[in-house]
């Protein structure tokens, strides 16, 4: 078996306990539990998802001082490697079941077996044909109103999305600022239930094609494709449907309306040994919320593999 992070050309089979599938605090923060537990482990993930684009934490217990996702999600892996746990960078595209009925998770340069299987791997971001957006990552471009919206406090800030979470987004801006401008970028709105109720006054709904996003060091507002200009702060994309649901399927495990995995209490899905945990599960998209049930998957994932075991 190659070290921890490493792959080959050709497919190595690694076999574990436990699988888990995402590098973010969901995933880490099981990782954490599972490697102390003396459960042999595999985390397999390509990077931290919406954490590692976070601008500034501060609501997350026990930081001294604001720090960005990217540093909180390296610290968390270290912890995770010093406890022996072997992370891999690559991304799962496949489940099945091998010969002695442990679940198989294929990837690129290797194919994981394992008794049981966190799937952790967040929210996934639909990618928004909008130029600009990845040079102002952390610049003025967030995933998250209620991590960063306070960041914008008295300053112009936006939404881009047509749909429900884009919506909620907004409500959380608006709480902060006393309005929000909600750009759908040529898309029809569909903002959900109670939204057309939604006073006017608060929420402005701009549906102009955006051509690009402009600025110098951070962002500076927006550029529509009919060549007007509007000055903004900060711009939250909120874009994206559940990560995860695609691969869940593959297994059986119960898809819920939006996209969402189920899971119960206990983190688990409908499938007997499959967990899952984190934004996939369409929680809160908090760090405390996704470590929190990150944990509580560990501990019935531990639980499962020793029932195995007797």
């Amino acid at each position: 078996m190659p070290e921890a992070g490493t792959m080959t050309n050709t497919p190595d089979n690694i076999y574990v306990d436990a699988l888990i599938i995402g590098r973010g605090p969901a995933g880490i923060q099981a990782a954490l539990y599972i490697a102390r537990s003396g459960l042999s482990l595999a985390v397999a993930g390509y990077d931290a998802g919406s954490l590692a684009l976070a601008e500034s934490i501060e609501n997350y217990y026990g930081l001294p001082e604001p720090v960005t996702g990217a540093a909180l999600q390296q610290t968390g892996e270290k912890q995770a490697k010093a406890l022996g746990a072997a992370l891999y960078d690559c991304q799962v595209v496949g489940f099945g079941y091998d010969d002695s009925g442990d679940y198989i998770a294929m990837a690129s340069g290797a194919v994981f077996h394992a008794k049981t299987i966190l799937i952790a791997t967040g929210a996934k971001r639909v990618k928004v044909p909008v130029k600009g957006i990845d040079a102002y990552e952390g610049k003025g471009v967030s995933y998250c109103a209620v991590c960063d919206g306070f960041l914008y406090r008295g300053k112009k800030a936006g939404v881009l999305g047509h749909g429900e979470y884009a919506f909620s987004e907004a409500g959380e801006l608006a709480a902060i600022n006393g309005n929000v401008a909600i750009f759908t970028n040529g898309e029809r709105p569909d903002f959900g239930a109670g939204a057309d109720k939604a006073d006017p006054a608060v929420y402005e709904i701009v549906q102009a094609k955006i051509k690009s996003l402009e600025g110098g060091e951070r962002l500076s507002g927006v550029r529509f494709e009919d060549g007007s200009f509007r000055d903004l702060d900060g711009l939250f994309i909120a874009y994206g449907t559940a990560g995860g649901s695609d691969l869940a399927r593959k297994l059986g495990v119960v898809i819920d309306a939006k996209g969402n995995i189920t899971a119960d209490a206990d983190q688990a899905t409908n499938v007997p040994g499959v967990y899952a945990a984190g934004d996939c599960t369409g929680v809160f998209r908090q760090i405390a919320v996704a470590a929190g049930q990150g944990a509580i998957a560990a501990r019935s994932m531990i639980g499962y593999v020793r029932s195995l075991k007797k």
